[in-house]
């Protein structure tokens, strides 16, 4: 109880008012008991006091008349008669006559009501005793039950004949005075109830029901639901408070509506704040790499300035030494170790001088097949003479491609050379070159699989940077694949490199088709990053403004294989999405 009386308002409300019901109920239960006695009294006063009073007419009609200081004894049976009568009327009322002397002259009352007899006869002379006696009304108790007698004097003409008592039973005035106490009672019970159920009513439908409406706004309005409202139509003090609430409601909603406004700006400008950031490291990365294009091209111009002239001239006095020696002598074989060494050392400056220049390449359609087989022609009788087994599966109707046949050509050659150089320690393998379509003939793969040494995984991350080789002193510098990859990312291609999961390197180099779509030209990352989290973005890291293409295929893609989840809406990820999921089920082993 107490702790509802802590917690619930109705309770604290309810509870004393009806305490004061009880307080009031037992403060004044036994007030109105009383006055319902005090009535019932005088009432049965009048009652008996009324029969003494007929009881008196009755034998004043009787005897009267007669003048003699007493009742003469001719009149008493005609009085017991009467008094018979009396008896049988009214069961509960007793009359007895005395004279004079003070004896019965006669009486209602028996044998087994001598005690009440006795008493009466014994407050007689007492209740009568004076010159001027007046009926006296007395309360008798007798055997537990109550008794209302009247001492009546018989007086007629100022002469004292003889006096009677009239006994009335108080029985009913008890069970009377006992209704109407219970009826009081109940009364005053109903009559708490019915306070306590009104009081429930109004304090629950004014009061208690609006402020547990008011409560369950409040609560949904701090649980985030910011469109709760009261919406109250009385005026009183809860109306008022209602009223209150919804307009702070309304100011707080509109205040957050204002600031989710405002961070909404403040979004869209840090994401082009962050695009122009962009901008900003993408052409700071190009001047970069165009100070480095600067650079090697003044490195491939001192080269070539310093090695090209006088390795021309020991080709040329070589050739002129071969003349007229026996091509079996040992001197014959000396010279054209020379000549070799020779070419070799100009083939490194050529393309030094190649890769710093980047001349523009002459771009036309062209079948990858062709390049592929003109490179073949070329190094099949190395490849064989080391014991490689070579396997074409060259797509016959293959999509052609705008592209620099000669490049190409510079390219694949480069492919097939390190191929054999990596099968080479192993004395034999197998050399695989698969030609084929990719999403509808969008894209042309070209694959190179050897089953040589591989490369090892830590190397993977630096294959394609300038002067990066893993090859043995003396068999290369590190500018083939560099070129290569310079020459497929300017046609808008992707070269990767993975490791075959049966031994050796897959060298897969994929150029868009004239069927492709413009998704491949240059993609700026501010615009993807309006759709996306930045931490979602897989490229964002290593892209810094540069082609998706780019760094999701030759970089990000060989450590996650994962699409980027959120950018639905950019074609560029649409294709790599496909892709993606074609390398998972064909696998790296090809």
């Amino acid at each position: 109880m107490l702790r509802l009386l802590k917690t619930r308002l109705f309770y604290k409300l309810s509870f004393p008012f009806l305490i004061i019901g009880f307080v009031g109920l037992l403060l004044t239960l036994p007030y109105s008991v009383n006055i319902s006695t005090r009535m019932l009294e005088e009432k049965a006063n009048a009652r008996v006091l009324s029969l003494g009073h007929a009881t008196f007419m009755f034998l004043y009609e009787m005897t009267g008349r007669v003048p003699y200081p007493h009742i003469p004894e001719r009149h008493l049976p005609s009085i017991r008669r009467s008094l018979r009568r009396i008896k049988e009327k009214m069961p509960d009322t007793e009359v007895v006559v005395f004279d004079q002397k003070g004896e019965i002259l006669s009486s209602t009352l028996e044998g087994e009501d001598g005690e009440l007899l006795t008493t009466l006869t014994a407050m007689m002379p007492q209740t009568l005793a004076g010159p001027n006696p007046v009926p006296v009304i007395k309360d008798l108790r007798m055997g537990g039950a109550s008794q209302k007698a009247v001492f009546y004097p018989y007086v007629v003409d100022g002469r004292p004949v003889a006096s009677f008592v009239v006994s009335s039973s108080n029985e009913r005035v008890t069970q009377a005075q006992k209704k109407i106490t219970l009826t009081i009672l109940t009364l005053w019970i109903t009559g708490i109830a019915i306070y306590f159920v009104f009081g429930y009513i109004v304090v629950r439908v004014l009061l208690i029901r609006p402020i547990h409406t008011l409560v369950g706004a409040a609560q949904g309005f701090a649980d985030g639901d910011l469109s709760k409202r009261v919406e109250t139509t009385s005026e009183d003090e809860i109306g008022q408070l209602s009223s209150a609430f919804d307009m702070m409601a309304q100011r707080v909603q509109d205040d957050i509506q204002k600031i989710n406004l405002e961070k909404k700006r403040a979004q869209e400008f840090s994401y082009e704040l962050e695009a122009a950031n962009l901008e900003l490291k993408k052409t700071q990365a190009e001047l970069i790499q165009a100070a480095k294009m600067v650079g090697m091209g003044q490195l491939g111009a001192s080269i070539a300035h310093e090695l090209n002239q006088p390795l021309l001239a020991i080709g040329i006095f070589a050739e002129r030494s071969l003349k007229g020696l026996d091509p079996k002598s040992r001197e014959h074989q000396n010279i054209q170790k020379i000549i070799t060494q020779v070419d070799r050392m100009t083939k490194i400056t050529n393309n030094i001088r190649m890769f710093s220049r980047q001349s523009k390449a002459e771009k036309r359609e062209v079948n990858v097949n062709e390049p592929i087989e003109d490179a073949l022609m070329m190094v099949q009788k190395q490849l064989e003479n080391h014991n490689i087994k070579l396997t074409k599966d060259l797509r016959k109707d293959l999509p052609r491609v705008v592209a620099d046949k000669n490049q190409l050509h510079q390219v694949f050659l480069n492919m097939i050379t390190n191929a054999r150089d990596a099968m080479d320690p192993i004395g034999h393998g197998e050399f695989t070159i698969r030609s084929l379509g990719l999403l509808d003939d969008a894209f042309v793969e070209i694959d190179f699989i050897d089953t040589g040494v591989g490369i090892p995984e830590d190397h993977i991350e630096r294959i394609f940077h300038p002067f990066f080789t893993t090859k043995e002193n003396g068999k290369g510098v590190g500018l083939g694949l560099s070129l290569s990859y310079e020459i497929i990312k300017n046609h808008s291609g992707m070269l990767d490199v993975h490791r075959n999961e049966g031994g050796g390197t897959v060298f897969r180099i994929i150029l868009p088709s004239v069927k492709a779509k413009p998704c491949w030209k240059e993609v700026d990352c501010g615009a993807c990053l309006k759709d996306m989290k930045r931490e979602d973005c897989p490229v964002f890291k290593r892209a810094q403004g540069h082609r998706c293409w780019e760094i999701l295929g030759s970089e990000e893609r060989r450590k996650s294989h994962m699409p980027v989840p959120t950018c639905q809406s950019c074609p560029l990820y649409q294709t790599r999405k496909q892709l993606t999921v074609w390398h998972g089920s064909k696998g790296l082993s090809g």
